[in-house]
């Protein structure tokens, strides 16, 4: 009966989340300008990532969800990450779809009884600390942003997944420990073209030509 009810309550916060963020690409991509990367541009980009980063942070230190519902972040990221799909297909970004396919799988997986208790939604937003700091550097080109923009990433998707996947308990759930195992590989996957690259460094990198050495 509480699933049920949760399940009722839940689709409010996802269809306006859904819609929210598919206006929003609409109008970032009618604006775009030639811009094919309008939607993962640094302003859309930490957007998401801080606005879902401090409603995280809200909706832990209230632990209320009559106040704060967990349903409300959950939202927020399936909005996005099906938007970001969206803008994948259109631009043919492969990694960067694989990455919202995930987000999209895994989300979910938030609202089911105990995950949602633990608020693994909000935990999970914590992984994107590394988002502005990547979007920082491919504004600035410089090596010591390259290098910052590793170590966060290192910090919140290398160390922090591991521990993340003990906080929600996701070996007890055998769908949600593959979706975090394949999201975990895809990261490592990055974050070893991304040291590759520091090794190799040029301070007048292009910034497509850094995006694309890593992605």
């Amino acid at each position: 009966m509480e699933n049920t009810d949760r399940e009722r309550a839940v689709l409010p916060y996802l269809v306006t989340g859904c819609l929210f963020w598919q206006v929003f690409y609409a109008v970032s991509y009618i604006r775009r300008d030639g811009n094919e990367r309008h939607f993962h541009s640094k302003r859309v980009s930490n957007f998401h990532s801080i606005t879902g980063i401090i409603m995280s942070v809200a909706n832990l230190c209230i632990n209320n969800d009559s106040v704060f519902p967990e349903s409300i972040i959950l939202s927020w990221g399936i909005g996005y990450f099906l938007a970001d799909l969206i803008d994948c297909i259109v631009r043919r970004d492969f990694m960067f779809a694989i990455h919202s396919i995930l987000a999209i799988t895994l989300l979910p997986f938030g609202w089911k009884g105990e995950l949602y208790a633990k608020k693994a939604g909000s935990l999970a937003y914590f992984i994107e600390f590394s988002s502005p700091c990547y979007h920082k550097w491919l504004q600035s080109k410089k090596r010591s942003d390259f290098i910052v923009f590793i170590v966060t990433f290192f910090a919140c998707r290398i160390i922090y997944v591991p521990i993340f996947f003990t906080l929600i308990g996701a070996e007890d759930n055998s769908f949600l420990m593959v979706g975090i195992i394949l999201f975990y590989l895809l990261n490592i996957a990055w974050f070893t073209k991304a040291s590759c690259l520091l090794f190799n460094y040029k301070d007048d990198m292009d910034s497509r030509e850094s995006y694309e050495t890593i992605a």
